[in-house]
């Protein structure tokens, strides 16, 4: 995939959670001047309202139906909004105190929506509702004072079935715990089931990001735990903790319905200020984990001492006093948010890999932290996005690090094929180490043949210049017939490596063909020896003319010796062709290309390449049989191949010790539905005592320093490569090694 385009579509998606994370539907002000007009509400198209608006606010009274025209004036309020401006009392601590919320409400006149539903929402620090004179249900306990009030931040639900055309509703409120009171979130109006199916909604959307951050988080532990241990990925797993539990605090549904029951409101706050402490002191690190170059470390200490305090009150101070703190924890946060912008400045600057995803994801929870501390510092009154940027963060951050790692690995990767290279590279010095002394023997013998060719041309080459003299007179139109003949003539080879007797045997046969003519015996004799130096095997008849003639022997005495140059030069041609392929030999089995790819192969000829480069082991009373029943090409690497052929060949040559026979067949096999080329190399050696333990790493049978115990070892993992198999067998004498390779098309 193109990298723009897959950075485009993370993009995308990050967008795409964060308008997500968007309430849409907003909180228009229903309430105004403490009256909400419900008359003309059309509840088939909106089932639901948010009571948001300007509240009528009796601060240190309980006020209700019975002592409403006895209440002092109350003053108009908006909601959601704090109170610690409305509840100024010297006596007491900034933002307690107690007091009655109120509006009154003009009901709709349809029947068919008599039957309603209120969500409570969230109002710190506990609350009374009525409806008139009714009591609809309490949040905590209400008091006058601290000591008799429980603190609750739990929402609840409550039917309103039988009002009149004009009611009262009255919250009653005391928060004596908290820093900041009143009315945190507005509460709701309408069907029931609407009501109920949108907080399973938001319910099983809260669980599905909490799950989602669970499975991101645990996959990267995993990751850490198992494979390699990457600081960034430890920082990176404790921030995702924090920030799971944070979530989980601060949802207003799962975590009622988990911890209902053993978990005070007291406790439920003090964990929101926990996990936005810690969360923030593990933020530092984890961002300096990504590039640390960026800053020095100790700047993380120091920038996450602060929160120390905050958590230290959490375990052993009150409640009031962590919630007064609120503002400045939330406005300091700005320091490591501020840093993490450095930190990607950095990323971005030196083009680190994979910096557009993690720009993104860090840049997600930094604007939407941003976002929530200045919408609480400045009391504006939108939802919280901080979850979305958290599984925004989490998803790319998962993303980055998951191609941090598949870089790693690849490199690991890279790191073994390097040294298994090297180990082949081993093993092949090892094997060349000890066949050296023949190959350089095996070379010696061609060598030393053009050498003597050589010197056998110049002295001829002496010769025929000089007898040229000699020829030119006589080339007549009979002699130059005669000379045309001559050099046009066959020659026969294998005279020259005829014995004595069976040269005289020729030489008798070719006197005996002339017997009837006319020339004497020395002449004929002569014209027969020169005939044998040219390496002529026979006497044409036209020919019998120039017996007896000092011209033929000219003729012949000339062309003896250019023959003689033409079988030198053959046998001069013939060494270095036996000098080039034991060179050829050796350099296509030293040869080992790591990026190799397959190739198509006659796998009969990787096998003859191995034999050419032992066959000066083979002279030496050892005979080598090759059967070749079926001989496809076969898709392989075929350097790998030669250094399997090249251990097996080498085992059996000092198991054998010298003497005795090395058999080798290739066939085609089908099994397992699959077609296969099987290659046995079966030899009468000494045989294998444990079968199963030759293909271990440093195993070996052999004297110290003959071998290294890692040919067979590298031999099955070469074997294995191919998707075949290699395993050893008992001779009868020796020891029988078969090697099965999948037959593939170089389509497959």
């Amino acid at each position: 995939m193109n990298g723009n385009i897959f950075c485009n579509r993370i993009l995308v998606f990050t967008l795409l959670l964060l308008v997500l994370g968007c309430d849409h539907s907003g909180n228009p002000k229903l309430v105004k001047d403490g009256v909400l007009d419900l008359r003309t509400w059309d509840i088939q198209s909106n089932q639901s309202i948010s009571l948001a608006g300007d509240w009528y606010f009796y601060p240190k009274q309980w006020v209700g139906k019975h002592n409403r025209s006895q209440a002092q004036d109350p003053i108009l309020v908006a909601a959601p909004s704090a109170w610690n401006e409305f509840l100024l009392d010297p006596d007491s601590p900034k933002g307690t105190g107690y007091g009655t919320y109120a509006i009154q409400i003009l009901w709709p006149e349809q029947d068919e929506i008599r039957a309603l539903h209120m969500f409570s929402g969230t109002i710190a620090s506990a609350c009374k509702f009525y409806l008139d004179e009714d009591f609809l249900g309490e949040v905590g306990t209400i008091a006058e004072d601290k000591d008799s009030e429980i603190l609750s931040i739990r929402t609840i639900g409550f039917s309103i079935e039988d009002y009149k055309k004009e009611s009262y509703l009255y919250i009653q409120v005391s928060n004596h715990h908290h820093a900041r009171g009143g009315i945190w979130t507005v509460p709701k109006l309408g069907l029931k089931d609407h009501l109920v199916a949108k907080s399973r909604s938001e319910m099983v959307q809260e669980a599905l990001i909490i799950g989602g951050l669970c499975l991101l988080a645990l996959y990267q532990f995993v990751f850490y735990f198992y494979r390699k241990k990457i600081s960034s990925i430890l920082w990176f797993v404790l921030f995702s903790v924090v920030v799971i539990l944070r979530i989980a605090t601060t949802g207003t549904n799962i975590f009622s319905v988990i911890t209902y029951g053993w978990l005070t409101g007291e406790d439920v706050v003090k964990f929101d200020y926990l996990t936005i402490s810690m969360g923030m002191a593990l933020s530092l690190f984890y961002n300096h984990s990504l590039y640390p170059k960026a800053y020095p470390k100790y700047v993380n200490y120091i920038v996450s001492l602060p929160y120390i305090i905050p958590i230290i009150i959490v375990f052993s101070g009150s409640l009031y006093l962590l919630s007064s703190l609120r503002a400045i924890i939330l406005i300091y946060s700005f320091l490591p948010l501020s840093l993490a912008l450095y930190v990607l400045y950095k990323i971005y600057r030196f083009q680190l890999p994979g910096r557009v995803v993690l720009i993104i994801g860090v840049l997600s929870i930094v604007i939407t932290a941003s976002f929530d501390i200045i919408s609480f510092l400045f009391n504006l009154k939108f939802p919280n996005t901080i979850e979305y940027g958290f599984l925004s963060f989490v998803f790319n951050q998962t993303l980055y690090l998951s191609q941090i790692q598949t870089k790693s690995m690849r490199s690991t990767e890279l790191e073994l094929l390097a040294t298994r290279y090297q180990l082949v590279q081993a093993e092949k010095m090892s094997s060349i180490g000890q066949i050296v002394a023949g190959v350089a023997h095996e070379i010696n013998s061609p060598i030393a043949a053009i050498q003597l060719g050589e010197a056998n041309v110049r002295f001829i080459m002496d010769g025929l210049v000089a007898k040229l003299f000699k020829l030119i007179p006589v080339l007549d139109d009979t002699g130059k017939e005669f000379l045309k003949q001559t050099l046009e003539f066959p020659s026969d080879s294998s005279i020259i490596y005829l014995s004595s007797r069976e040269e005289r045997e020729l030489k008798n046969r070719m006197l005996s063909s002339i017997s009837h003519l006319d020339a004497s015996a020395v002449e004929k004799e002569k014209f027969i020896d020169l005939l044998l130096q040219a390496s002529i095997n026979k006497i044409p008849d036209e020919w019998f003319q120039n017996i007896g003639n000092e011209k033929s022997i000219i003729i012949l005495d000339w062309v003896s010796l250019w023959r003689g140059v033409l079988t030198k030069m053959e046998a001069i041609h013939v060494a270095t062709e036996r000098v080039v392929k034991i060179i050829n030999a050796l350099k296509t089995y030293t040869h080992l290309d790591p990026n190799s790819e397959k190739k198509m192969v006659v796998l009969s000829e990787t096998i003859d390449t191995i034999l050419t480069i032992f066959n000066h082991a083979f002279k030496s009373g050892m005979e080598v049989q090759k059967e070749i029943v079926d001989n496809p090409p076969i898709f392989c690497y075929p350097d790998e191949l030669m250094q399997v052929w090249s251990n097996l060949t080498q085992n059996a040559i000092q198991a054998m010790d010298g003497k005795g026979k090395l058999y080798i067949k290739i066939q085609k096999i089908t099994k397992n539905e699959g077609e296969y080329l099987r290659v046995e190399f079966s030899d009468t050696g000494k045989g294998v005592s444990e079968p199963k333990k030759i293909f271990h790493a440093f195993y070996t049978t052999k004297e110290s320093g003959e071998g290294t115990g890692l040919g067979l070892f590298l031999s099955k993992q070469i074997i294995d490569k191919h998707e075949g198999l290699i395993w050893c067998e008992p001779g009868n004498p020796g020891a029988k090694f078969f090697v099965d390779l999948p037959l593939l098309s170089k389509k497959s």
